[in-house]
């Protein structure tokens, strides 16, 4: 296999690695977003809950089932949001420590896998293609054509 070969193949392995990591960092802090306000949310009714239970007579106050209830659905919401971040923040680390691979150019190829086009005499003489008259019916000699530039 050829270095270039190799060089597109390592871009192309690159690009895919850095596409993945943004692609799960991306969905990690999108779910991120829902389940803090939802622990937000949550964290107040839990607070407020707890100010009825203890202010409130016992028979208007929340139920302790219901408290013990909004409690483990604040844990486990708080417990999602703190996987899902950490899962994110690695994602970020993971993206931004691939070592960069540069694209292959033309610029950024060596000059030996560098095509260049061969330079080959022209067939016929350039001169007398240059030269011809406009007029195939009439031959005129390459001194008429050129008698502008010799006066």
């Amino acid at each position: 296999m050829s270095n270039t070969q190799e060089r597109i193949r390592k871009r192309r392995e690159y690009l895919k690695k850095k596409r993945a990591a943004y692609t799960e960092f991306g969905i990690a802090y999108l779910l991120v977003i829902p389940c803090v306000v939802f622990e937000v949310i949550l964290v107040c009714a839990f607070v407020i809950s707890m100010l009825d239970y203890f202010t409130k007579q016992p028979s208007e106050a929340p139920m302790a089932s219901q408290v013990i209830g909004g409690a483990a659905a604040m844990l486990l919401f708080g417990w999602m949001t703190w996987i899902l971040a950490r899962a994110a923040r690695r994602a970020e680390k993971r993206a931004v420590q691939l070592p960069y691979v540069p694209p292959v150019t033309a610029d950024t190829l060596p000059a030996e896998e560098v095509l260049v086009r061969g330079s080959e005499q022209p067939i016929q003489e350039q001169g007398k293609v240059l030269l011809r008259g406009t007029q195939s019916s009439q031959e005129l000699a390459a001194e008429k054509l050129l008698r502008g530039s010799q006066e």
